[in-house]
């Protein structure tokens, strides 16, 4: 009987320990469920601007369950954000697997992507970027930064570089020195001054517009495809020894240029029209100017519109300011006709002049002065005083201030004497 009763006991408590064990699962796996969506919104709290969060949330709830997890985050590898009126990616550092970024034509001011290692690719065009920090960024293959506000590109440690897109920036020069992989360059528009391509002998297509770019040597890039070069302040182009350079993939209108070297296939097709003025700027003085500064190979018999001058062995003499002439040239089917205009500057800095007497104590006679009530009509004042005006312009101001200090005491003294001379008339 006490056996019967033992088992029923059992029995109950089998059934009460089956529903513990269920509902301490239920309780788990909610807890579990929970937990992994309140990491998510840790996550999106990372992110600061409202547009760029919700840009998230539309794009990345991949199981449409209204929570960003950290599944989702791991999934992202593209991320196409353009033009979404967008102020800062901050916390975009917690997409680790990101590999390509696309936001352009938004309003960012700073871009650190130094969190997202594995990026491949950026299009951060037309943004107000003054800071780019690309320093964690080795798989780097392509950038396009065109219409930012950048003063410097640093891209040294993207040495995995092949497509690099710069211009419309205010940086003068970039250092591409260990981007050996590069193989397309383009800027347009901006303030590049020099650039060295020597050590980018991959490099294929090359495209500089509107840049005061003044000298551009390609003699390492052999492997030279395509060539866009216009609106510069370059002289002299050498293109010999490309030999991949077709003529029609050569255009260097609308420069400064005096001169294009190639041996180039096709050389007529090679756009080269309305060459712009050559200016020649020489200091005050200066009458000759030898035209091998500009090119070394350039040929005097070429040279023509000589008028007031001459010319000899490629230096230009009796050269005056507004001074022209024309070089006409033709190699390889290319003809340039570049004028040639020189300005001499003409307010030459004048000798200076010895004013005071032979003895150095002034002019040597007196100067009067005159006042209507002051009691002293045609007062003749010391020689000091006038010869304190003529005093030369010198760099040290010891002089200067000497001369001021002496001309105080001068006329205070002067001023007393004028003052009593008033009182003794009003007695």
């Amino acid at each position: 009987m006490k056996a019967r009763e033992n088992m029923t006991v059992i029995k109950k408590n089998r059934k009460v320990i089956a529903v513990i064990c269920a509902w301490l699962m239920a309780i788990a796996i909610f807890m579990v469920y929970t937990a992994d969506k309140s990491y998510g919104a840790d996550i999106l709290g990372s992110i600061k601007d409202g547009n760029f969060r919700n840009y998230i949330e539309r794009s990345f709830d991949f199981d449409h369950d209204g929570q960003i997890t950290q599944q989702d985050v791991d999934r992202v590898t593209v991320m196409d954000v353009d033009n979404a009126d967008i102020e800062s990616l901050e916390g975009i550092e917690i997409f680790a697997n990101l590999k390509e970024l696309s936001c352009r034509g938004n309003h960012l001011t700073e871009l650190d992507l130094k969190g997202n290692t594995k990026l491949e690719k950026l299009n951060c065009e037309s943004n107000d970027i003054t800071l780019l920090d690309l320093s964690g960024n080795p798989e780097l293959t392509d950038l396009n930064c065109y219409g930012n506000e950048l003063s410097a590109l640093d891209v040294r440690g993207n040495t995995k570089l092949k497509n690099l897109q710069c211009g419309d920036n205010s940086f003068s020069t970039i250092d591409l020195s260990r981007n050996t992989a590069l193989e397309s360059f383009a800027y347009i528009g901006g303030s590049l001054e020099q650039i060295d391509l020597s050590h980018n002998t991959e490099l294929r297509s090359l495209w500089i517009t509107a840049a005061p770019l003044k000298s551009l040597d390609l003699s390492n890039n052999d492997k030279l495809e395509a060539i866009v070069c216009t609106w510069t302040e370059i002289r002299t182009l050498d293109l010999r020894d490309k030999p991949y350079l077709q003529g029609e993939n050569v255009n260097v209108s609308y420069n400064e240029m005096i001169s294009l070297h190639s041996d180039i296939p096709h050389g007529s097709e090679v756009s080269a029209y309305s060459e712009r003025a050559i200016n020649v700027d020489l200091p005050c003085g200066e009458t000759s100017y030898d035209l091998r500064k500009i090119d070394p190979e350039i040929m005097p018999q070429y040279i023509t519109g000589v008028s007031g001058g001459s010319v000899e062995d490629a230096t230009v003499s009796g050269i005056y300011d507004g001074m022209e002439l024309t070089y006409t040239y033709t190699e390889n089917g290319v003809t340039l006709a570049a004028g040639i205009v020189f300005h001499v500057e003409n307010d030459c800095p004048a000798e200076p002049s010895d004013e005071t007497g032979g003895d150095g104590t002034g002019t040597g006679s007196g100067s009067v002065i005159t006042g209507q009530d002051s009691g002293t009509e045609n007062m003749e004042l010391p020689d000091s005083i006038v010869s304190i005006e003529k005093v030369p312009e010198t760099g040290d101001n010891t002089v200067t201030y000497a001369a001021a200090i002496i001309a105080c005491i001068v006329l205070g003294g002067a001023a007393t004497v004028l003052i009593g001379a008033r009182k003794k008339k009003g007695m």
